[in-house]
């Protein structure tokens, strides 16, 4: 298969969903080729085809570029001079800083939900945790699962410029999160995570702040632990 070929095939590939109210069709674009990346449509590196997507969209490429341009800015996509826009590579050094960040970050958004999160908001949490214990048992989609679930759980994030920030943190470490589900799906590996979430649900319930920012600390912990050498290791190797 040709790279026109796969290209084509991924913007076929692309879940389109109805277009929100008042919704441009530069952001419409923008939601679709993000969702694209964030579920693994378009892979890392891979060269992202403008024009399959916008004949898919049916729209002109002048959207399309915006929202490319739009998801340069969030660190999903690079579009080097003169040159076709491609999604981003796992990077060892991007990955450091996203997760530098999310460490600083979530803990403070995750204790604020502790002291604001509602009856509502926890059965939903308590349902995600739930539904994430079943598609690890039946190997289903947990990255979708999982990052509903932690951007639920920063759900009191105190301002809207704090949650455009844990949104696109979560955006952009969605693959490298790919690539640590991809690597070890150990059976033993699996339970903490489960456990983790319940018992971050369950810290939530009794608006123990403390206790919910060391469970969100050590669940990051756990991925960087993880990935940063296999990331480390391939960038020397390359």
């Amino acid at each position: 298969m040709t790279d026109a070929t796969e290209a084509s095939d991924a913007a076929d590939r692309l879940e389109l969903s109805p277009t929100l109210v008042g919704e441009s069709s530069a952001a419409y674009a923008t939601r679709i080729i993000r969702e694209g990346i964030l579920t693994g449509v378009l892979a890392p590196g891979s060269k992202i085809p403008q024009e399959s997507i916008a004949t898919r969209l049916d729209m002109s490429r002048i959207p399309i570029r915006d929202a490319l341009r739009q998801l340069e800015s969030e660190g999903l996509v690079v579009i080097p001079s003169n040159r076709s826009a491609k999604v981003a590579r796992l990077d060892a050094a991007d990955f450091a800083e996203i997760y530098d960040m999310r460490e600083l970050i979530e803990p403070y958004v995750v204790g604020m939900t502790a002291r604001s999160v509602t009856a509502r908001q926890l059965g939903r949490l308590e349902a995600l945790a739930d539904q994430f214990d079943k598609c690890v048992e039946s190997n289903g989609d947990v990255l979708s699962v999982d990052r509903e679930f932690h951007l639920l759980t920063m759900s009191g994030a105190p301002r809207k410029r704090v949650w455009k920030l844990v949104t696109e943190l979560q955006n952009a470490s969605q693959q490298y999160r790919r690539a640590f589900h991809d690597l070890d799906r150990s059976p033993c590996t699996q339970a903490k995570v489960c456990k983790e979430h319940h018992d971050l649900v369950d810290a939530l319930r009794a608006r123990d702040e403390v206790a919910a920012v060391a469970i969100t600390r050590r669940h990051l912990a756990r991925t960087r632990a993880l990935l940063e050498p296999v990331l480390l290791e391939r960038e020397v190797t390359r």
